[in-house]
This record gives C-alpha cells, structure tokens and sequence, in this order.
C-alpha cells in the first residue's frame, strides 16, 4: 500500500476532515490533499508529526516497496554471511577429506573419495552462487558497494575452483605415480613410509615372492629396515631362519603404523609374508 492511501485511511477512519488534520499537523489543507492523490510527500517533520497524531510507527508511513526495499541489504548480508560460513566449514571439512583421499591406494577407495570430494565441490559452487544473489540483493536497490559482502561472495567460486582443480589434477598424478611398483620407487621411499606404505598395493598385486631366495628378496625390496633372527628350540639351538620387517607408516585405514613381514626358513627362502598392522 502506498502513503497516499494509508494517509487516507488514517485520517478517515479517525473521522477527520483534510482540513482538521492540516491544522493538527500545521500545513495547509492543500498540502494533505496532494498528499493523498500522490502529488508528492510530507518532510521528515511533517511525517513525524502525523505518525505522532496517528500514534502509529512513522515506517508505518512508508510506502510497502520502500519498506521492501529497506529490508533487502539486511537479508542480503545475512544471505551472504550464512553463505561464508558454510563455506568455511565445507572448505574444512574438503580438506580433511581430501588429505585421507592421498592415503588411500585401492582403485574402489579412490573413486568413492573422489566422488564424495566432487560433492563438496558442488556444494561449494552452490554456495558461492547463493553468496552473490544476496551480496546482489544487497547492492542493486542500495546501489552500495560493500567490500566484505563483495569478498564472502567472490572467494567462495574462485577458491572452489582452485580445491577442485588442484585436487583432481594431484589425486590423478599421485594415483599414476604410485599405482605401478618399480623398485626405483621403494628404493626412494626408503625414508618415506607412508610412501612405501602406497607402494605395497602395486607390490603385492605385481609379486608373489613365495620361494624367493633372501638375495632375490633383497635385490628387490633393499636391505629391511630390521632382520630378526628365528631360533629353533633345540639343544643347542640352531638358525631356523630370518624375519626381514619394512616400515609402511599408517598403512591403509590402520590407525597405528604398519609392516611388511616377510619370514625366511633355515635355507633362507622365503615361506610367507604379510601386512601387519601393531
């Protein structure tokens, strides 16, 4: 409803004439009669006075588009500022997955992290376009420029933008790079264990060691970060093989740091081997 109207109701409804209620208000009758065939509006003081007459709230007086348009910048900035906090719990919470996501080897285990990391991200572009609709809001009807509503707005997109890339492009490269077990790989990975830890998928999809002589074994996988001797019990006790032990560090989803055990018999051949988790 316009301020025409609601000036026109209030005063009908109080059973005034346009002359009674210019003199209550102090301008001439003329004066509420353009006001009420929308030939123009009141100054501050006069709206005050008529509001304080009326006993009614002077933003009662405003037109119901005005009204509108006061209330955009308000839900525009709560829009934008809801919208930056999602953002920075889904920026989180991308991150901590996808740091799991580098750890995990199995081809089935890739394409679930990648898929749940390809949600995020477009949640992330979602929110970052509800970002810009309320800085919009915000903006267009004030014609204000907001630096923080401009920033909550823009980082969102272009940060997206950069976890997605970056993260779709190193996942792919880590993945090729550690899929495929040469020996040059486990030789670098002497000092890296988790590294070594990715390694042992391909190793164990690629060799089956059983009947591998401890030469061939070390010719292959390098000197064992421990050896431990197996004492048969006899008398007196005799060499009954070796243990040869590989650090992996958090192997797959083990919570505590692994090995690659590989037992040795008394005619130094290998009889088994295995992942063990401690």
């Amino acid at each position: 409803m316009e301020f025409k109207d609601k000036l026109r109701n209030l005063r009908t409804e109080a059973g005034l004439s346009q002359e009674a209620l210019a003199d209550a208000v102090h301008v001439s009758r003329s004066a509420i009669a353009k006001y009420e065939n929308g030939g123009g509006k009141p100054s501050e003081e006069t709206l005050k006075l008529i509001a304080d007459y009326f006993k009614v709230d002077i933003s009662y007086l405003n037109d119901d588009e005005e009204i509108k348009k006061t209330k955009r910048p308000i839900v525009g900035f709560i829009i934008t500022l809801v919208c930056g906090v999602i953002f920075v719990i889904a920026t989180v919470i991308a991150s901590i997955f996808y740091n799991q996501m580098k750890l995990s080897v199995s081809f089935s285990d890739s394409l679930k992290a990648m898929a749940f990391l390809i949600i995020i991200i477009v949640s992330l572009i979602f929110v970052g376009i509800t970002s810009i609709a309320g800085y919009l809001l915000m903006t267009i009807k004030t014609g204000k420029k907001k630096l923080i509503p401009t920033l909550v707005s823009t980082i969102p997109l272009v940060v997206t933008l950069i976890i997605g890339i970056t993260g779709i492009v190193t996942t792919k490269i880590q993945y090729e790079d550690y899929k495929t077990f040469t020996v040059e790989k486990w030789m670098n990975a002497y000092n890296n264990h988790d590294y070594r830890g990715l390694l042992i998928y391909s190793f164990l999809d690629k060799y089956d060691i059983s009947g591998y002589s401890l030469q061939e074994t070390k010719d292959l996988l390098s000197t064992p970060d421990q050896a431990n001797e197996i004492t048969l019990e006899t008398y007196p006790p005799q060499y009954g093989g070796v243990i040869y032990i590989y650090d992996l560090g958090y192997y797959k989803d083990y919570m505590d740091p692994t090995t690659f055990e590989i037992t040795f018999n008394q005619y130094n051949h290998v009889v088994s081997y295995e992942v063990v988790p401690h």
